[in-house]
């Protein structure tokens, strides 16, 4: 995904800058999933699943 990528070079930001982009990616990617379920959700035509 084109957001995982750094806008700088590595060795020019701070530890803390990088795990907090890591973080930021993650929760990106979780809400990403949550948008995908219940997208499928809704489209499912079997009220059980």
């Amino acid at each position: 995904m084109a957001h995982e990528d750094l806008h700088a070079p590595r060795e020019r930001l701070s530890d803390g800058t990088v795990a907090s982009h890591q973080a930021i990616t993650s929760l990106m990617e979780e809400l990403e999933a949550i948008d995908w379920y219940r997208q499928r959700a809704d489209d499912c035509d079997d009220p059980a699943l």
